[in-house]
């Protein structure tokens, strides 16, 4: 078990309704690792949106999203405690969350920070992704920094100083992508 976080063993123990039976198994611990991995990154990518003023259609049909997916995700909740419904909920926002980030560099403040706060209000219920807000903001200033400074140096055409770069965050549990709009980064848990 050390090799799974605290928070890993918390989703796989809700992974079960509690009026079922829970069967141990290895693969269940590893599936609720990459579970945790996929929720964390849609949170993550999502949060390094660039915030505009004004809401294009898109944002709004994905704050229409995040109200079905909040009301079944109370739904599931209300209906004896049905955590393993919960959590497929939480996944579909993720999920919708990647479609917008992938697709959209931008998105209007308002609606970003409202639907960051239904994604962390329901992985607090489940108790998880709670070392989201405090653990990485430094983190991710850091991150930021760094990769201004890689940046430059790719301006300047040093290539093997820029790469090095990159190898070492790698190293860190950084993923960086570069992209025709910048550099993307994700922790990779």
């Amino acid at each position: 078990l050390d090799k799974y976080s605290p928070e890993t063993v918390r989703l796989y123990l809700i992974s079960t309704h509690y009026h079922k039976p829970m069967e141990f198994s290895w693969k269940g611990l590893e599936d609720s690792s990459r579970s945790l991995e996929t929720l964390y990154n849609a949170l993550e990518n999502f949060r390094m949106l660039d915030e505009e003023e004004n809401a294009n259609d898109e944002a709004k049909k994905l704050a229409e999203k995040v109200d079905i997916y909040t009301k079944s995700f109370i739904d599931a909740m209300n209906n004896d405690f049905n955590t393993p419904q919960a959590i497929s909920e939480l996944h579909l926002l993720a999920k919708s969350l990647n479609e917008y980030t992938t697709k959209h560099g931008k998105i209007e403040g308002k609606i970003k920070h409202s639907i960051l706060k239904s994604y962390l209000r329901h992985a607090k219920i489940l108790g998880i992704l709670r070392g989201s807000e405090t653990k990485f903001s430094k983190i991710n200033e850091l991150v930021d920094l760094v990769l201004k400074i890689r940046r430059k140096l790719r301006e300047r055409r040093l290539y093997d100083l820029s790469d090095w770069i990159r190898e070492s965050l790698d190293n860190l549990g950084i993923k960086v992508e570069d992209t025709t709009e910048g550099e993307r980064w994700t922790y990779k848990r």
